[in-house]
């Protein structure tokens, strides 16, 4: 993941930062951030050693050396330009006047100038925080990349590429992967999170959270492992976290795993758990709790299962679009609500006879009688596999 002007500008430390050009290259990519201090003062540039800038080099300046001509500032811009920096922050101590001209080659030429306007906010402090901010940035993509060879690609043991996402993790681990219940989650909207003390100190010297799959991974791990004391840590993060997302969140969690190369299992069993409709009313599914799900979500991607389940929902939702009726919701409710229609009919807001009189079109329509063991088995098998075909979708298997 890159790190760019606009994110760097977006930062909360960033407030009393003010854009005074160059508004479209605000997407320029900064790959490291420096001082501009004398280097391009023609008195002193062939007295001192001074390094060249690099291409998306975030630059900072108080134009000292200018304070005495001011046409230097635009000699530097076009300079800095020229070498590929992706911006400039001006620290104007000297009241200097930022020309016009300035600001025209910065609009023509796609490069950002500020004005910071935080007179107690230093050089060094800005360094650190955007340096970090990239580092963060980078770690994103290397995450997750680990996290897809552990899933699909095994280079290396299991085990070893889970100690490159963390050397402290134990053996005795849980995932838990909070997913937005609407949208995805974006890089930025993960650093931000990750930026709040109470959630980045919570976690422990086991544990890690990283960007994945457009959500929020966690690994929780632990070298006392008590079943009660597991799920009271995960209820914990659970609570700590899901207030934090600027949107509402579904929380998979997998089951408890005591070998540190099951981190792979781990991990899609809570990518699952956050995409099947069987969250409980605080957004949560516990992969312990799915019950026969765990059995489709191994076979659903199989020819047959697949076959046996578009058999079904296919001709439900054709007849839905052929007569504009509701057969497909009454049917998905029936199937999750355990085939309790009085439970089916208070979810959809119809009266119970409704119900009953849409079960019974689809036993017509699929020449099966739905309300009877065996058919109530096939169509929960049907649906089910179809919504464990959909949770694969969303989560990108």
């Amino acid at each position: 993941m890159n790190t760019t002007v606009r994110d760097i500008a977006a930062m909360p430390e960033f407030k009393g930062m003010k854009l005074l050009a160059g508004a479209s290259g605000l997407d320029n990519v900064v790959t490291r951030c420096g001082f501009l201090d004398y280097e391009y003062d023609s008195a002193l540039r062939e007295k001192y050693l001074h390094r060249g800038f690099d291409e998306g080099e975030f630059v900072l300046s108080s134009f000292l050396y200018a304070k005495d001509n001011e046409f230097y500032i635009i000699d530097a811009i076009k300079r800095l330009h020229q070498r590929g920096c992706s911006g400039l922050a001006i620290r104007n101590i000297f009241k200097l006047n930022i020309r016009e001209n300035v600001l025209r080659f910065a609009d023509a030429n796609r490069f950002p100038i500020f004005l910071l306007t935080d007179e107690t906010f230093y050089f060094e402090d800005i360094v650190y925080i955007v340096v970090d901010r990239i580092k963060k940035a980078q770690s994103i993509d290397r995450q997750a990349g680990l996290v897809d060879q552990i899933l699909f690609k095994i280079n290396k043991s299991r085990e070893s590429l889970a100690r490159e996402i963390n050397p402290s993790f134990h053996d005795e681990m849980a995932a838990i992967f909070f997913r937005p219940e609407e949208g995805v989650l974006s890089p930025e909207d993960f650093l931000s999170i990750m930026s709040r003390d109470e959630l980045s100190s919570s976690l422990k010297r086991g544990d890690s959270a990283f960007y994945y799959r457009n959500g929020l991974m966690l690994i929780h791990s632990s070298d006392t492992w008590h079943k009660e004391s597991v799920y009271k840590n995960i209820e914990k993060y659970i609570d700590i976290f899901s207030p934090a997302f600027p949107f509402k969140v579904r929380c998979g969690v997998s089951l408890i795993h005591n070998n540190l190369s099951e981190l792979g299992a781990a991990v899609r069993e809570s990518l699952y758990g956050s995409a099947l409709p069987v969250c409980d009313e605080r957004g949560r599914c516990f992969y312990h709790d799915i019950g026969v799900f765990r059995v489709f979500i191994a076979s659903a991607a199989s020819p047959g299962p697949c076959e046996f389940s578009d058999g079904y929902v296919r001709s439900i939702k054709a007849y839905d679009n052929e007569n504009n009726t509701s057969l497909w919701a009454t049917a998905k409710s029936f199937i999750l609500n355990n085939g309790d229609i009085k439970e089916t009919a208070l979810e959809l807001g119809q009266h119970v006879n409704t119900v009953r009189y849409r079960l019974d079109s689809i036993s017509r329509l699929l020449e099966e009688n739905v309300l009877s063991k065996s058919g109530y088995e096939s169509l929960s098998a049907a649906i089910k596999i179809h919504f464990c075909r959909e949770a694969a979708s969303l989560i990108g298997f």
